[in-house]
């Protein structure tokens, strides 16, 4: 690839070798093209920073909706059961960051955001489900 620096002369040349009486749309094309040259070449010269470097972005949360078949202080246990599907029962670690509904006991309904990680599941978030049935029309 050509430095700015010669491209800049190149483009001089070019311009007064065209005779832009005969020809100018030439030298608008050739004045276009010479710009976008020179502004390609500066923007793959300068090096990102740091900043523009983004990580890499984390999963978001999943979500598990179930009822709580067992709880420690490290792990709760949670079964679901959809129609026509087998039960399913997934159990996640739970940390420090864990945001937990104090009234979570075993056999109440609860949603979990939790993060999956090679070591495991890990809970995010515990919800615990309203226990109030909505009325049934009559």
């Amino acid at each position: 690839m050509m430095s700015s620096l010669r491209v800049v002369p190149l483009c001089l040349l070019l311009l007064q070798t065209s005779s832009a009486e005969e020809h100018p749309s030439y030298s608008e094309h050739i004045i276009t093209e010479c710009l976008a040259q020179g502004f390609l070449e500066r923007s793959l010269a300068i090096e990102p920073s740091d900043e523009d470097q983004t990580p890499p972005q984390q999963t978001r949360g999943q979500f598990f909706a179930g009822t709580v078949t067992a709880l420690s202080p490290e792990r709760i246990t949670v079964m679901r059961s959809t129609v026509g599907r087998r039960p399913e029962q997934r159990a996640f670690a739970i940390t420090s960051t864990t945001k937990m509904s104090k009234f979570v006991i075993v056999q109440s309904k609860v949603t979990v955001r939790y993060r999956h990680l090679p070591e495991g599941d890990v809970a995010l978030e515990i919800r615990l489900h309203s226990q109030n049935k909505p009325a049934r029309p009559s």
